[in-house]
């Protein structure tokens, strides 16, 4: 049974967590059948899903706290609802993960999609929580969820909630290949007209007036001085 907690009793368990893993040194002088470790090893994988579908939401809840200047000076916390990604959050989620600020952008704005999908028919709805549930469940791992993320990016919420419901069987059984085709194969299916954009702008973005601007950049660059 799962509960909402703030961040001390999150902070707490996580440590607890890590501290009993730690403390099981798996080897081979533990013995053991091929069987016996391939389950230890989809056991471990299913712990490190759970412990990135806590930290997604995790990342949810700092973004949803904008600090700002109150009337008499001082700087105030203000927690905003989930899915509201404050202009400082990216820099924190950085520093805290040793990441460029690039990848903390994106780390943010994937877990924002995933963790946050609000009611449907909300704006804040993104149809993408079904995802979310699977990791927190230890049946998906992060790189499948977000491949299926980014295929569904540009699907109206409505749309991808009806996908990763059809897709939900397949978790535990398919990799992230097979999941995409089957994710592509719905989505021609319930919403063709993405797929023929998608398509569209492929073309326009490979096409030879687009190999002629990145060759022209090319050239601007080499050619500006140092």
């Amino acid at each position: 049974m799962t509960t909402t907690a703030g961040p001390r009793e999150v902070l707490a368990a996580a440590r607890r967590a890590r501290a009993e893993v730690a403390s099981v040194v798996a080897g081979a002088g533990g013995g053991g059948s091929v069987a016996q470790w391939a389950q230890v090893v989809g056991e471990l994988q299913a712990l490190v899903d759970v412990a990135t579908a806590v930290q997604d939401s995790a990342v949810v809840a700092l973004a949803a706290v904008e600090t700002e200047v109150d009337e008499d000076g001082t700087l105030v916390e203000v927690r905003h609802a989930p899915g509201h990604v404050a202009l400082d959050a990216p820099a924190v989620i950085s520093g805290v993960l040793c990441v460029s600020a690039v990848h903390a952008e994106r780390r943010v704005r994937e877990a924002v999609r995933v963790a946050a999908d609000g009611p449907e028919g909300t704006p804040a709805s993104t149809g993408l929580g079904g995802l979310h549930v699977a990791m927190g469940d230890g049946r998906l791992d992060p790189y499948r969820a977000q491949v299926l993320a980014h295929e569904l990016d540009e699907a109206p919420a409505q749309v991808a909630r009806v996908v990763v419901d059809a897709l939900e069987a397949w978790f535990e059984q398919e990799d992230a290949t097979r999941l995409r085709r089957r994710c592509r194969r719905l989505l021609a299916r319930i919403c063709p007209d993405l797929l023929r954009q998608r398509a569209v702008r492929a073309r326009s973005e490979s096409g030879p007036a687009a190999v002629g601007r990145r060759t022209r950049r090319r050239h601007l660059a080499r050619d500006l001085p140092l």
